[in-house]
Protein backbone atom coordinates (compact mmCIF):
# COMPACT_ATOMS: atom_id res chain seq x y z
CA UNK A 1 0.00 0.00 0.00
CA UNK A 2 2.83 2.40 0.91
CA UNK A 3 4.70 1.38 -2.24
CA UNK A 4 1.67 2.18 -4.40
CA UNK A 5 1.30 5.61 -2.77
CA UNK A 6 5.00 6.52 -3.30
CA UNK A 7 4.81 5.52 -6.97
CA UNK A 8 1.80 7.75 -7.54
CA UNK A 9 3.58 10.73 -5.91
CA UNK A 10 6.66 10.13 -8.09
CA UNK A 11 4.53 10.09 -11.25
CA UNK A 12 2.93 13.44 -10.33
CA UNK A 13 6.31 15.08 -9.66
CA UNK A 14 7.67 13.83 -13.01
CA UNK A 15 4.64 15.28 -14.87
CA UNK A 16 5.11 18.73 -13.28
CA UNK A 17 8.80 18.85 -14.23
CA UNK A 18 7.95 18.01 -17.87
CA UNK A 19 5.39 20.84 -18.03
CA UNK A 20 7.84 23.31 -16.51
CA UNK A 21 10.51 22.39 -19.04
CA UNK A 22 8.05 22.85 -21.88
CA UNK A 23 7.20 26.37 -20.71
CA UNK A 24 10.84 27.49 -20.43
CA UNK A 25 12.49 29.40 -23.33
CA UNK A 26 14.89 27.64 -25.72
CA UNK A 27 17.91 29.30 -24.09
CA UNK A 28 17.13 27.61 -20.75
CA UNK A 29 16.27 24.19 -22.08
CA UNK A 30 19.37 22.04 -22.37
CA UNK A 31 20.33 21.32 -25.95
CA UNK A 32 21.87 18.07 -27.10
CA UNK A 33 25.65 18.01 -27.14
CA UNK A 34 28.27 16.01 -28.98
CA UNK A 35 30.90 13.86 -27.32
CA UNK A 36 33.28 16.89 -27.34
CA UNK A 37 30.73 19.12 -25.62
CA UNK A 38 29.68 21.00 -28.81
CA UNK A 39 26.10 22.07 -28.92
CA UNK A 40 24.15 21.12 -32.05
CA UNK A 41 22.37 24.10 -33.68
CA UNK A 42 19.16 23.36 -35.57
CA UNK A 43 19.53 24.03 -39.31
CA UNK A 44 17.04 26.63 -40.56
CA UNK A 45 15.58 26.14 -44.03
CA UNK A 46 16.28 28.91 -46.48
CA UNK A 47 13.55 30.25 -48.70
CA UNK A 48 9.81 30.06 -48.23
CA UNK A 49 8.24 27.13 -46.52
CA UNK A 50 5.99 24.89 -48.53
CA UNK A 51 2.66 26.55 -49.18
CA UNK A 52 4.06 30.12 -48.84
CA UNK A 53 3.84 32.58 -51.78
CA UNK A 54 6.64 34.89 -52.94
CA UNK A 55 4.76 37.87 -51.54
CA UNK A 56 4.56 36.26 -48.09
CA UNK A 57 8.20 35.27 -48.12
CA UNK A 58 9.40 38.70 -49.24
CA UNK A 59 11.07 37.42 -52.43
CA UNK A 60 10.52 39.43 -55.65
CA UNK A 61 8.60 37.67 -58.36
CA UNK A 62 10.75 36.23 -61.13
CA UNK A 63 9.84 37.29 -64.64
CA UNK A 64 10.31 34.55 -67.15
CA UNK A 65 10.73 35.23 -70.86
CA UNK A 66 8.26 32.95 -72.60
CA UNK A 67 10.14 33.39 -75.89
CA UNK A 68 13.47 32.32 -74.38
CA UNK A 69 14.77 28.98 -75.62
CA UNK A 70 15.61 26.22 -73.09
CA UNK A 71 19.25 26.11 -72.02
CA UNK A 72 21.37 23.42 -73.58
CA UNK A 73 23.65 21.19 -71.53
CA UNK A 74 26.88 23.00 -70.61
CA UNK A 75 25.65 26.34 -72.02
CA UNK A 76 26.33 29.55 -70.11
CA UNK A 77 23.85 32.28 -70.84
CA UNK A 78 24.21 36.01 -70.33
CA UNK A 79 21.41 37.87 -68.58
CA UNK A 80 18.52 38.68 -70.89
CA UNK A 81 18.83 42.39 -71.54
CA UNK A 82 15.30 42.62 -72.91
CA UNK A 83 13.60 40.70 -70.11
CA UNK A 84 10.34 42.33 -69.15
CA UNK A 85 10.19 44.44 -72.33
CA UNK A 86 7.36 44.07 -74.79
CA UNK A 87 8.52 42.70 -78.15
CA UNK A 88 8.90 45.39 -80.83
CA UNK A 89 6.22 45.22 -83.54
CA UNK A 90 7.44 43.98 -86.89
CA UNK A 91 7.69 46.87 -89.35
CA UNK A 92 7.51 46.61 -93.13
CA UNK A 93 10.25 48.65 -94.82
CA UNK A 94 8.99 51.22 -97.33
CA UNK A 95 9.01 50.22 -100.95
CA UNK A 96 12.09 51.28 -102.85
CA UNK A 97 12.42 52.22 -106.50
CA UNK A 98 15.04 49.51 -107.08
CA UNK A 99 12.51 46.86 -106.03
CA UNK A 100 10.34 47.82 -109.01
CA UNK A 101 10.86 47.87 -112.76
CA UNK A 102 8.83 48.98 -115.76
CA UNK A 103 8.11 45.39 -116.77
CA UNK A 104 5.80 45.19 -113.75
CA UNK A 105 3.67 48.00 -115.26
CA UNK A 106 2.04 46.31 -118.24
CA UNK A 107 0.09 48.65 -120.53
CA UNK A 108 -0.79 47.35 -124.00
CA UNK A 109 -0.30 49.67 -126.99
CA UNK A 110 -3.49 51.33 -128.20
CA UNK A 111 -4.04 53.00 -131.59
CA UNK A 112 -4.10 56.79 -131.33
CA UNK A 113 -2.88 56.79 -127.72
CA UNK A 114 0.54 57.49 -126.22
CA UNK A 115 1.68 55.35 -123.31
CA UNK A 116 3.97 56.76 -120.64
CA UNK A 117 6.23 53.81 -121.54
CA UNK A 118 6.80 55.44 -124.94
CA UNK A 119 8.39 58.55 -123.37
CA UNK A 120 11.44 56.79 -121.87
CA UNK A 121 10.85 58.27 -118.41
CA UNK A 122 13.00 57.45 -115.40
CA UNK A 123 11.91 54.41 -113.38
CA UNK A 124 11.30 56.54 -110.28
CA UNK A 125 8.66 58.51 -112.19
CA UNK A 126 7.17 55.48 -113.91
CA UNK A 127 6.75 53.78 -110.54
CA UNK A 128 4.72 56.73 -109.21
CA UNK A 129 2.71 57.00 -112.45
CA UNK A 130 1.87 53.30 -112.23
CA UNK A 131 0.70 53.63 -108.62
CA UNK A 132 -1.43 56.64 -109.59
CA UNK A 133 -3.25 54.48 -112.13
CA UNK A 134 -2.27 56.48 -115.23
CA UNK A 135 -1.70 54.39 -118.35
CA UNK A 136 -2.05 56.72 -121.35
CA UNK A 137 -1.17 60.38 -121.82
CA UNK A 138 -3.82 63.05 -122.23
CA UNK A 139 -3.67 64.99 -125.53
CA UNK A 140 -1.59 67.85 -124.11
CA UNK A 141 0.80 65.42 -122.41
CA UNK A 142 1.23 63.39 -125.59
CA UNK A 143 1.96 66.49 -127.67
CA UNK A 144 4.13 68.54 -125.30
CA UNK A 145 6.18 65.97 -123.33
CA UNK A 146 8.29 64.70 -126.27
CA UNK A 147 9.64 68.27 -126.58
CA UNK A 148 9.85 69.39 -122.95
CA UNK A 149 11.63 66.17 -121.94
CA UNK A 150 14.40 67.26 -124.31
CA UNK A 151 14.70 70.59 -122.49
CA UNK A 152 12.85 72.74 -125.03
CA UNK A 153 10.64 75.69 -124.09
CA UNK A 154 6.90 75.34 -124.63
CA UNK A 155 3.72 77.37 -124.82
CA UNK A 156 0.56 75.45 -123.98
CA UNK A 157 -2.98 76.68 -124.44
CA UNK A 158 -5.04 74.43 -122.21
CA UNK A 159 -7.66 74.74 -119.52
CA UNK A 160 -7.75 73.11 -116.11
CA UNK A 161 -8.58 69.41 -116.28
CA UNK A 162 -6.61 68.67 -119.44
CA UNK A 163 -3.63 67.16 -117.62
CA UNK A 164 -1.32 70.15 -118.07
CA UNK A 165 -0.19 70.07 -114.42
CA UNK A 166 1.14 66.54 -114.75
CA UNK A 167 2.66 67.52 -118.11
CA UNK A 168 4.97 70.15 -116.64
CA UNK A 169 5.62 68.24 -113.38
CA UNK A 170 6.76 65.14 -115.28
CA UNK A 171 9.05 67.28 -117.45
CA UNK A 172 10.57 68.99 -114.40
CA UNK A 173 11.19 65.83 -112.39
CA UNK A 174 12.56 63.78 -115.25
CA UNK A 175 15.00 66.54 -116.21
CA UNK A 176 16.19 67.04 -112.62
CA UNK A 177 16.66 63.29 -112.17
CA UNK A 178 18.82 63.12 -115.28
CA UNK A 179 20.98 66.06 -114.16
CA UNK A 180 21.79 65.47 -110.48
CA UNK A 181 23.95 68.09 -108.76
CA UNK A 182 27.11 66.78 -107.17
CA UNK A 183 28.52 68.32 -104.03
CA UNK A 184 27.03 70.54 -101.35
CA UNK A 185 24.03 72.75 -102.11
CA UNK A 186 22.85 75.85 -100.28
CA UNK A 187 19.34 76.04 -98.78
CA UNK A 188 16.81 78.42 -100.29
CA UNK A 189 18.13 77.94 -103.84
CA UNK A 190 15.53 75.97 -105.86
CA UNK A 191 16.28 74.19 -109.10
CA UNK A 192 12.73 74.62 -110.43
CA UNK A 193 10.04 77.26 -109.87
CA UNK A 194 6.31 77.11 -110.60
CA UNK A 195 4.30 80.34 -110.40
CA UNK A 196 0.52 80.12 -109.92
CA UNK A 197 -2.02 82.95 -109.51
CA UNK A 198 -3.88 81.62 -106.44
CA UNK A 199 -3.24 79.69 -103.26
CA UNK A 200 -5.83 77.07 -104.25
CA UNK A 201 -4.07 76.33 -107.52
CA UNK A 202 -0.66 76.24 -105.81
CA UNK A 203 -2.01 73.76 -103.25
CA UNK A 204 -3.32 71.50 -106.00
CA UNK A 205 0.01 71.61 -107.84
CA UNK A 206 1.89 70.66 -104.64
CA UNK A 207 -0.49 67.76 -104.06
CA UNK A 208 0.12 66.43 -107.58
CA UNK A 209 3.87 67.00 -107.21
CA UNK A 210 4.03 64.98 -103.99
CA UNK A 211 2.23 62.09 -105.69
CA UNK A 212 4.74 62.00 -108.56
CA UNK A 213 7.62 62.59 -106.12
CA UNK A 214 6.96 59.37 -104.16
CA UNK A 215 10.17 57.69 -105.35
CA UNK A 216 12.15 60.69 -106.65
CA UNK A 217 13.23 62.13 -103.30
CA UNK A 218 12.89 65.81 -104.22
CA UNK A 219 12.25 68.52 -101.62
CA UNK A 220 9.07 70.36 -102.67
CA UNK A 221 8.18 73.58 -100.83
CA UNK A 222 4.95 75.59 -101.15
CA UNK A 223 5.16 79.37 -100.79
CA UNK A 224 1.87 81.30 -100.78
CA UNK A 225 -0.09 83.79 -98.70
CA UNK A 226 -2.58 82.98 -95.98
CA UNK A 227 -0.20 80.52 -94.30
CA UNK A 228 2.43 80.78 -91.56
CA UNK A 229 5.30 82.86 -92.97
CA UNK A 230 7.87 81.57 -90.46
CA UNK A 231 6.95 77.95 -91.15
CA UNK A 232 7.48 78.46 -94.88
CA UNK A 233 10.76 80.24 -94.16
CA UNK A 234 11.98 77.25 -92.12
CA UNK A 235 11.04 74.89 -94.94
CA UNK A 236 13.12 76.97 -97.35
CA UNK A 237 16.13 77.12 -95.02
CA UNK A 238 16.17 73.64 -93.42
CA UNK A 239 17.69 71.82 -96.38
CA UNK A 240 18.33 72.26 -100.12
CA UNK A 241 15.16 72.88 -102.12
CA UNK A 242 14.47 71.25 -105.48
CA UNK A 243 11.06 72.65 -106.41
CA UNK A 244 9.22 75.76 -105.18
CA UNK A 245 5.52 76.25 -105.97
CA UNK A 246 4.60 79.86 -105.25
CA UNK A 247 2.19 82.72 -105.70
CA UNK A 248 3.88 85.96 -106.83
CA UNK A 249 3.20 88.12 -103.74
CA UNK A 250 4.53 85.75 -101.07
CA UNK A 251 7.54 84.80 -103.20
CA UNK A 252 8.46 88.48 -103.53
CA UNK A 253 8.43 88.77 -99.74
CA UNK A 254 10.99 85.98 -99.47
CA UNK A 255 13.08 87.47 -102.26
CA UNK A 256 13.23 90.84 -100.50
CA UNK A 257 14.25 89.19 -97.22
CA UNK A 258 16.84 87.12 -99.15
CA UNK A 259 15.45 83.86 -97.77
CA UNK A 260 15.21 82.49 -101.31
CA UNK A 261 17.47 82.97 -104.34
CA UNK A 262 16.44 82.22 -107.92
CA UNK A 263 19.79 82.55 -109.68
CA UNK A 264 20.08 78.75 -110.14
CA UNK A 265 16.57 78.03 -111.44
CA UNK A 266 16.81 75.49 -114.25
CA UNK A 267 13.09 75.19 -115.10
CA UNK A 268 10.50 78.00 -114.82
CA UNK A 269 6.77 77.32 -115.18
CA UNK A 270 4.12 80.01 -115.51
CA UNK A 271 0.72 78.39 -114.95
CA UNK A 272 -2.52 80.16 -115.88
CA UNK A 273 -0.68 83.24 -117.06
CA UNK A 274 -3.94 84.77 -118.31
CA UNK A 275 -5.36 84.77 -114.76
CA UNK A 276 -2.18 86.36 -113.42
CA UNK A 277 -2.63 89.04 -116.08
CA UNK A 278 -6.28 89.61 -115.09
CA UNK A 279 -5.39 89.80 -111.38
CA UNK A 280 -2.68 92.40 -111.96
CA UNK A 281 0.27 90.15 -111.06
CA UNK A 282 2.31 90.71 -114.21
CA UNK A 283 4.56 93.45 -112.67
CA UNK A 284 5.36 91.09 -109.78
CA UNK A 285 5.96 88.25 -112.23
CA UNK A 286 8.38 90.43 -114.20
CA UNK A 287 10.35 91.19 -111.03
CA UNK A 288 10.53 87.50 -110.17
CA UNK A 289 11.62 86.44 -113.65
CA UNK A 290 14.40 89.04 -113.64
CA UNK A 291 15.86 87.23 -110.61
CA UNK A 292 16.15 83.97 -112.58
CA UNK A 293 18.79 83.17 -115.22
CA UNK A 294 18.19 84.56 -118.70
CA UNK A 295 15.81 82.62 -120.94
CA UNK A 296 18.65 81.04 -122.92
CA UNK A 297 20.01 79.56 -119.67
CA UNK A 298 16.75 78.10 -118.35
CA UNK A 299 13.79 76.12 -119.63
CA UNK A 300 10.49 78.03 -119.58
CA UNK A 301 7.05 76.43 -119.82
CA UNK A 302 4.23 78.93 -120.35
CA UNK A 303 0.58 77.87 -119.92
CA UNK A 304 -2.61 79.85 -120.45
CA UNK A 305 -6.27 78.96 -120.87
CA UNK A 306 -6.78 81.79 -123.36
CA UNK A 307 -4.68 83.30 -126.10
CA UNK A 308 -4.63 87.02 -126.89
CA UNK A 309 -2.10 89.61 -128.03
CA UNK A 310 -0.85 90.38 -124.52
CA UNK A 311 -0.36 86.71 -123.66
CA UNK A 312 1.48 86.12 -126.93
CA UNK A 313 3.74 89.10 -126.27
CA UNK A 314 4.57 87.90 -122.75
CA UNK A 315 5.27 84.40 -124.04
CA UNK A 316 7.69 85.72 -126.66
CA UNK A 317 9.48 87.80 -124.01
CA UNK A 318 9.97 84.96 -121.54
CA UNK A 319 10.44 81.89 -123.77
CA UNK A 320 12.94 80.99 -126.48
CA UNK A 321 11.69 79.26 -129.65
CA UNK A 322 8.84 77.55 -127.80
CA UNK A 323 6.90 74.58 -129.07
CA UNK A 324 3.25 75.63 -129.24
CA UNK A 325 0.49 73.20 -128.29
CA UNK A 326 -3.17 74.21 -128.30
CA UNK A 327 -5.80 71.95 -126.77
CA UNK A 328 -9.39 72.95 -127.34
CA UNK A 329 -11.74 71.85 -124.56
CA UNK A 330 -14.58 69.54 -125.51
CA UNK A 331 -17.05 72.05 -124.08
CA UNK A 332 -16.29 75.59 -122.99
CA UNK A 333 -17.66 76.28 -119.51
CA UNK A 334 -18.87 79.78 -120.38
CA UNK A 335 -21.13 78.41 -123.14
CA UNK A 336 -23.16 76.46 -120.59
CA UNK A 337 -23.84 79.45 -118.31
CA UNK A 338 -26.68 81.96 -118.79
CA UNK A 339 -25.87 85.41 -117.47
CA UNK A 340 -28.63 87.85 -116.51
CA UNK A 341 -28.17 91.35 -115.10
CA UNK A 342 -30.86 93.15 -113.05
CA UNK A 343 -30.50 96.85 -112.36
CA UNK A 344 -32.28 97.56 -109.07
CA UNK A 345 -32.09 99.96 -106.16
CA UNK A 346 -30.73 99.10 -102.71
CA UNK A 347 -34.27 98.70 -101.34
CA UNK A 348 -35.25 96.26 -104.12
CA UNK A 349 -32.32 93.84 -103.69
CA UNK A 350 -33.91 91.66 -101.02
CA UNK A 351 -37.22 91.41 -102.88
CA UNK A 352 -35.40 90.47 -106.10
CA UNK A 353 -33.34 87.82 -104.30
CA UNK A 354 -36.51 86.35 -102.77
CA UNK A 355 -38.13 86.30 -106.21
CA UNK A 356 -35.15 84.52 -107.84
CA UNK A 357 -34.90 81.91 -105.12
CA UNK A 358 -38.56 81.06 -105.41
Amino acid sequence: MVRFFLKKVADKLQGKSSKAAASLPDSVVAKPQSAHGETFQPVKEKGPQPGTSDAESGRPKRRRNRNRKPRREGETRLPDQDAGKAPAPASTPPAKAEDWNVMMFDVPPSPGKTRFHDLNLRDELMHAIAESGFEYCTPIQAQILPHTLLGKDAFGKAQTGTGKTAAFLIAIMDNLLRRPIEGERKPGVPRALILAPTRELATQIVRDAEELNTYCGFNVVAVYGGMDYEKQKRQLQEKPVDLVVATPGRLLDFLRSQDVHLNHVEVLVLDEADRMLDMGFIPDVRTIIHRTPTKNHRQTLFFSATLNDTIQRLSSQWTQDPVTVEIEPEQVAVDTVDQVVYIVTEAQKFALLHYELN
